[in-house]
């Protein structure tokens, strides 16, 4: 028997849904040490740029990706 992931109750889709990263961004900006893959998981997800306890704003375009 084989075992599915499911979106847990009242959640939107997996993709869309970036609560977990504004949470973290509040925790980074509070001043809380997160781990570096956590600021980067995040950062990414919100498509900004987090340095030295602030938040940069948007980060530039990957290679290959369309600025808007």
């Amino acid at each position: 028997m084989t075992r599915r992931a499911t979106n847990p109750a009242g959640s939107e889709s997996p993709v869309g849904n970036k609560k977990w990263a504004e949470r973290l961004r509040t925790r980074y900006l509070a001043g809380e040490r997160l781990l570096p893959i956590q600021v980067q998981l995040a950062s990414e997800a919100l498509e900004e740029v987090w340095e030295g306890g602030a938040v940069k704003g948007r980060a530039p375009a990957r290679f290959g990706e369309v600025e808007a």
